[in-house]
């Protein structure tokens, strides 16, 4: 033990584990208050922060802070005292029941399960007017998160079982067990939660079927009736058969339209324009109303965001939903149990519209899987390996790309229009080439011969211009 201070006596005991207050006669082992006491003249209602100690400003630990720079402002203490003072409360004492005190609820379930349900209650109704609601189906009272939430706070067999078995009186149980017993106490509860969930839920899943579904019906008739695109693949068609003369890939009839992502890679040995830039040059040559092709497709960009697979799930599962919700009614209503009367008067007839809806849907669907293996077809694929999704997708982009050149080329048309027109075989290649003479001849000629290449594959190995392959 340390020896005993000067003037003898124990030395001090050591201050007690966590960080109390340390016992009368002990030297303090950290910071101090600086500031005097305040004492109110009532008892206040505390403000519970962390309190801040700050070392002496001559100690060499101390470290600076904000609160260095931080003057307390004077407060009117009476103020304080009328605004934020514990309020006194005259009780009247009851020596009968000074000495009871108040009686806790009782609780049967599990904690975790208690607490899952207590949050639950906090968004709801009273219990008195829930009931009322759910045998009425109330939807001013209780909205569609109130019943998913209801859903999957049903009572099992069990839990009912356990609540009745304690015996205790139904004022005296705690709330969650209160509320189980209320669910518990309306008749074909899970049917009629299931139905009405249902009916809240339809029209969202509608609006994700009908107009995705008629957004690819309109896009495949916009592909297959555009004179305008079909232009455009006839001047792509007529080049590509060109570039790939004498070889396993020439004398095309058609192409995929996979392809058409890939002009803007197939680049000049310059480097100064790509194949749709050339394809755009020729279109305007040729058919400028074919400039315009991008506006007839509005339809297949929203058809990009559309997934059939999508579609026909959720019809599949709305099907399923209303057959299965016509059964459960019918049960409840032919049982005639408590609330069946309003039940029927709000089922009914949602669900004779719903059907009609659903046979609607399912037509529109099927429309857009027809009409989605048709154009796939049009042009020339295999529908069973498509996904509308990608393919639309694809078509989007190079319309996108597409436009993007025709705005490029219309923004250099002013200089050019001072100009002699230009060879577009001499531009690319640098070859002369007369005037009057083909300029697509003359362009497709050096590509031929090796004047242009795809974008990243220049450098050794490759043709040089004006070279054979």
């Amino acid at each position: 033990p340390p020896p005993p201070p000067p003037g003898g006596g124990p030395p001090p005991p050591p201050p007690p584990p966590g960080g109390g207050p340390a016992p009368p006669g002990a030297r303090p082992t950290g910071p101090v208050p600086t500031k005097p006491m305040i004492k109110p003249s009532t008892r206040m209602r505390n403000l519970f922060w962390n309190r801040l100690l700050l070392a002496p400003k001559n100690d060499e630990t101390r470290e600076k802070t904000v609160w260095d720079t931080v003057k307390e402002t004077d407060v009117d203490r009476s103020e304080l005292e009328r605004l934020f003072s514990q309020k006194e409360v005259a009780r009247k004492i009851d020596t009968a029941s000074a000495s009871t005190s108040r009686p806790t609820k009782k609780r049967i379930l599990s904690d975790k399960r208690s607490q899952q349900l207590a949050i639950m209650l906090s968004r709801l109704p009273a219990m008195a007017v829930l009931r009322e609601a759910v045998l009425k189906m109330d939807e001013s009272k209780l909205l569609k998160d109130d019943i998913s939430s209801l859903r999957n706070a049903m009572p099992t067999t069990e839990e009912l079982q356990s609540i009745k078995d304690a015996g205790v009186p139904e004022a005296e149980l705690d709330k969650p067990e209160k509320f189980l017993l209320t669910l518990g106490s309306i008749p074909n509860l899970a049917a009629r939660l299931r139905v009405w969930f249902v009916k809240l839920s339809f029209m969202e899943i509608v609006e994700e079927v009908g107009p995705p579904s008629l957004d690819i019906s309109k896009a495949c008739k916009e592909l297959k009736g555009s004179e305008n695109f079909r232009f455009v693949l006839g001047v792509i068609l007529g080049v590509g058969n060109f570039l790939n003369g004498g070889t396993p890939k020439g004398q095309a009839d058609g192409f995929q339209l996979e392809v058409l992502g890939k002009l803007a890679d197939l680049k000049s040995s310059d480097g100064s324009i790509n194949m749709l830039d050339y394809v755009v040059d020729v279109i305007k040559r040729k058919k400028q109303s074919a400039l315009r092709v991008c506006d007839e497709f509005s339809s297949v960009r929203m058809a990009a965001k559309a997934s059939l697979k999508e579609i026909r799930r959720l019809w599949n599962q709305l099907s399923k939903d209303i057959q299965d919700s016509k059964k459960a009614a019918e049960l409840i209503i032919s049982n005639n149990v408590e609330g069946a009367d309003h039940f029927a008067r709000v089922i009914t007839p949602f669900l004779t519209d719903a059907e009609k809806t659903v046979v609607n849907l399912e037509k529109q669907t099927k429309e857009a899987e027809t009409g989605f293996e048709d154009v796939v077809s049009f042009f020339g694929g295999r529908p069973t390996t498509k996904d509308n999704q990608e393919y639309f997708a694809a078509i989007t982009e190079f319309l996108n790309r597409f436009k993007r050149c025709v705005q490029a080329a219309a923004q250099k048309q002013p200089d050019a229009a001072k100009k002699p027109k230009a060879n577009m075989g001499r531009m690319i290649t640098g070859a002369g080439a007369g005037e009057g003479a083909d300029p697509m001849a003359n362009l497709i000629n050096a590509m031929k011969a090796g004047g242009f290449r795809l974008k990243g594959r220049g450098g050794p190995g490759a043709a040089p211009p004006g070279g054979s392959r």
